[in-house]
């Protein structure tokens, strides 16, 4: 039997990026700060950050189904995905008999995977050799910070490494853990775009979307013979951080549950929030009478957006100690999130991509979902092809990009 991570995304950068959504925080602090930060929100109960960690774990050659059943139906697996497929291994070339062994897929977030590690016991690690196996690889591949404090599985107590091996390679090259890097996410490739066609009041701010996703990783796991290709779109994760996004498009968005983490009106103050104009079109000094207050006046959109977000400011000025959390309910719906991070699996945002992009959907998540279909399709040919002529020839580009909605040759 033979165990191995087959795909795992940075986690301590990745889940510290989400972090900072929560709190507006754009400080630039080192690999080792961020996970000290990890651990105070886990410590804290903020366990939904971990789900922007994935992991992907193949063990092949399982002769043991009685073991393979135990970990995929107790109560510590509940979160974490399970793909098996049965074949007839050689058990002895003398006498040439054959045993039916097993390949087994693990695929998970590592919310899912501290969730098996709280609720199986020493027990069940010594009794059950893939559980152990389960262990020692996420022992040595990811960080104690992402447990919980003080994690032990009863007297067992592991060694988990202090720099994530994600990170090998770039150790071996002179890598410094206390070096400061203000990335959002690491992937290998990463892209922005701006959102062009949706007006935000008075200017204030542009709308972008960055994506992140590891290209190379889906042609190492297309070569894997032990992968089924069509499991490969539901490990690799896609990275997406929605900016300056309307709470009525954040409301749409995490109907997709995938891993969401967003800026809080609770403790971030919105006085100066920027916000979206709801309308394809928009004429910026065109007038409406508007009765406020008993008072009648004709405001342009801009002026009126402006108008409605400052009763928010002026509660939050009275003398009567209202706070963030309550004021915030007499923000109009259109004022913006300034940063959405959401993590897909490849699948799962094919699926989003389907259904925002659809004419019926409204205006403004339709524009994201364009623009997250088009950057991608340009990602996709810039790691797979070197020239124009090229393009439509490379069967892993094609898929992805049909996955997405990209017709050939585009």
């Amino acid at each position: 039997m033979k165990s191995e991570i087959i795909y795992k995304n940075d986690h301590v950068s990745n889940i510290y990026g989400a972090c900072t959504c929560c709190y507006n925080n754009i400080k630039d602090i080192s690999y080792l700060e961020k996970e000290n930060y990890i651990a105070k929100r886990v410590n804290a109960g903020h366990d939904s950050i971990l789900e922007h960690g994935k992991l992907a774990i193949k063990i092949t050659d399982i002769t043991n189904l009685e073991e393979i059943i135990e970990l995929t139906t107790s109560e510590f697996s509940r979160y974490l995905e399970f793909y098996t497929e049965n074949y007839y291994k050689t058990k002895s070339r003398l006498f040439k008999k054959n045993e039916l062994a097993y390949n087994l897929i693990i695929n998970g977030n590592m919310r899912s995977y501290k969730y098996f590690l709280h609720n199986i016991s020493s027990y069940d690690v010594m009794s059950n050799q893939l559980i152990r196996s389960i262990c020692y690889l996420l022992s040595d591949n990811t960080v104690k910070e992402l447990y919980g404090k003080d994690f032990t599985i009863d007297d067992i107590e592991l060694p988990f490494t202090k720099v994530e091996n994600f990170f090998n390679e770039k150790l071996e090259d002179g890598f410094n853990a206390d070096e400061k890097s203000d990335s959002d996410m690491h992937y290998t490739n990463i892209s922005r775009d701006n959102i062009v066609n949706v007006p935000v009041a008075d200017n204030k701010v542009n709308k972008t979307v960055d994506i992140g996703i590891d290209l190379n990783m889906f042609k190492k796991l297309y070569k894997d013979e032990k992968v089924k290709f069509d499991l490969i779109p539901y490990i690799i994760p896609v990275t997406v951080v929605f900016k300056n996004v309307s709470r009525t498009a954040t409301h749409q968005i995490v109907r997709h549950r995938n891993a969401i983490t967003q800026e809080s009106q609770r403790y971030v103050d919105s006085s100066n929030a920027s916000f979206t104009i709801p309308m394809q079109g928009y004429t910026p000094k065109e007038e409406y009478g508007i009765k406020l207050c008993d008072a009648f006046k004709y405001y342009t959109l801009d002026e009126l957006a402006n108008e409605l977000i400052s009763v928010y400011s002026q509660l939050l000025a009275d003398d009567k100690s209202i706070k963030k959390e309550e004021a915030r309910g007499y923000l109009p719906a259109n004022v913006n999130c300034r940063k959405l991070y959401m993590t897909f699996s490849l699948f799962s945002l094919s699926q989003f991509i389907k259904l925002r992009t659809d004419p019926h959907a409204q205006y403004e998540i339709r524009q994201y979902a364009i623009t997250i279909r088009d950057t991608l399709g340009k990602m996709i040919n810039d790691e797979f092809y070197s020239n124009q002529e090229e393009i439509g020839t490379d069967p892993i580009a094609e898929y992805i990009k049909g996955l997405i909605g990209i017709s050939k040759d585009v």
